[in-house]
């Protein structure tokens, strides 16, 4: 993480508008949803085999359920607990997955989302409503430091992929 760090410090760039209408949602709400989600997020592929990975990551959660899938398959960080993220805030989600959020039944698991890491679903655990006591500064704050950490994971998950691709290992059997 170091490593990364001081390798993209000069190019994590947060959308400060965004994090301001965060903040507008924060102070707005007396009340707040809070989110219980699981992830998989999977490698992009190109658009020929784009349908057939998502059917076969469907299938999977079908056929094994949701967390194992998610601890076969996915790439992401949360993979070792079965995808689980945790509880999260709406206001700590972006606009886009909080509107597949909305969309989505508890129990369920959302549509795929393409992203530049690759292809995530969601999965819906369980949804409660939260009285809204905030810090602003704190909030925001978090908001940051949340935002640059998503910046960071990226970058890490480029930098590898490039480093995997650009070494080649040669296995001799004698």
């Amino acid at each position: 993480n170091g490593l990364i760090f001081q390798i993209y410090k000069n190019r994590i760039d947060v959308n400060i508008n965004e994090i301001n209408d965060r903040l507008k949602l924060i102070q707005e709400k007396s009340f707040i949803d809070e989110y219980l989600i699981y992830e998989i997020l999977v490698e992009s592929v190109n658009k020929d085999e784009l349908d057939k990975k998502i059917n076969k990551i469907k299938n999977e959660i079908n056929t094994n359920g949701f967390e194992k899938t998610a601890i076969r398959y996915s790439k992401s960080e949360s993979a070792s607990k079965g995808g689980r993220l945790g509880w999260l805030k709406e206001t700590m989600i972006s606009k886009e997955f909080r509107k597949v959020l909305k969309n989505t039944n508890i129990g369920s698991t959302s549509e795929p989302i393409l992203t530049s890491q690759g292809i995530l679903f969601l999965k819906l655990e369980d949804k409660r409503i939260l009285e809204n006591v905030i810090d602003l500064e704190k909030e925001k704050n978090k908001l940051l430091k949340s935002e640059k950490d998503k910046k960071l994971h990226m970058y890490a998950l480029s930098h590898f992929n490039k480093i995997k691709q650009s070494i080649a290992i040669e296995y001799n059997v004698q």
